[in-house]
């Protein structure tokens, strides 16, 4: 998008020129304290590889592609506080941790995805939760800056793509 500003005494207003739609997705994936898989791991990992896999084959038939996979490790402190994310409050807490790549744009304009070992959030069956509909793709360290996935679905490999692609999609508006 563009922005453009314009002022006629007291009224103030914003243009938006609507621009193509984005074709491309990268995300940032960040390694939350899961057990077998880290950032320097995630390449070799036979189930993440085939979740990706999934994910991009849902966004391919609607005609958007998997770009960029960035890996990241949490440090020490966030890992030990949300390897286990509890409640709602903690997703937000925890995506508020994100950091921006770079200062290319292209980078910044990023979907922030935490891997988790577990949820123990009240009513159970949690496998994903974006923290917006729609989240705030490209804003980096807020409480609506990403995605947080259970660990523990890597053992389907397909169902965690699903719920990726799902997810995903409720971040971008859906």
């Amino acid at each position: 998008y563009k922005v453009t500003m314009a002022s006629q005494g007291d009224l103030c207003f914003y243009v938006l020129p609507k621009s193509d739609p984005g074709v491309r997705i990268d995300l940032n994936v960040y390694f939350v304290g899961a057990r077998d898989i880290t950032a320097q791991t995630a390449d070799q990992h036979e189930g993440f590889g085939q979740a990706l896999t999934t994910f991009s084959a849902i966004y391919a038939d609607q005609g958007v592609t998997l770009r960029n996979v960035r890996y990241l490790d949490a440090d020490e402190d966030t890992a030990r506080r949300y390897t286990v994310v509890r409640s709602h409050e903690a997703v937000f807490r925890l995506v508020a941790t994100s950091r921006k790549p770079s200062d290319d744009l292209d980078e910044v304009l990023s979907i922030n995805v935490f891997l988790v070992d577990q949820f123990a959030i009240e009513g159970g069956g949690v496998l994903g939760v974006s923290a917006g509909l729609p989240g705030a793709a490209g804003f980096h360290g807020g409480r609506s800056s990403g995605l947080v996935f259970a660990a523990s679905v890597l053992r389907s490999p397909q169902l965690l793509g699903q719920v990726l692609a799902h997810e995903v999609g409720h971040y971008l508006g859906l």
